[in-house]
């Protein structure tokens, strides 16, 4: 697995605990030892990316609610509804190439998830930055 591969995987770990446990993005990655595990490069990008999803929640949020057909956001899990908010920001405010994201957000999924959950994710996610790219959204971070 490579560092940004890590660097996703530790993030999504720091926000779940930012859910369950209420701490702040910085505390939860300095809790769970990012400083040990990655240099203060990706350390960054990691607080870069939490902060766009933070600052930009309710727009990301919109945007994967509208692909969600039969389903509301708050009846997905919280695993699954991270990895797509991390997902959509990480295409829309730090510019990564959709189909990287993508294949990102499915290694993520299967990874903590059930099996199902990596085709509901792909089709949301594919729904999302393609209507993202066809409408030409801004791309940069507004935080």
């Amino acid at each position: 697995m490579g560092v940004m591969s890590r660097a996703r995987r530790f993030l999504l770990q720091a926000r779940y605990a930012g859910e369950i446990n209420g701490a702040g993005l910085e505390e939860n990655l300095a809790d769970l030892g990012a400083a040990d595990r990655f240099h203060a490069e990706q350390i960054e990008w990691m607080t870069s990316l939490g902060r766009a999803v933070e600052v930009n929640r309710q727009r990301i949020e919109s945007l994967i609610e509208a692909k969600l057909h039969n389903w509301r956001l708050d009846r997905v899990s919280i695993v699954c509804r991270l990895i797509m908010e991390q997902a959509v920001a990480e295409a829309v405010y730090m510019r990564t190439p959709a189909a990287v994201v993508i294949d990102e957000a499915l290694e993520l999924a299967g990874a903590f998830e059930a099996s199902a959950s990596k085709s509901f994710v792909n089709g949301v996610l594919d729904a999302v930055l393609k209507d993202v790219t066809d409408q030409g959204q801004p791309t940069e971070q507004q935080c």
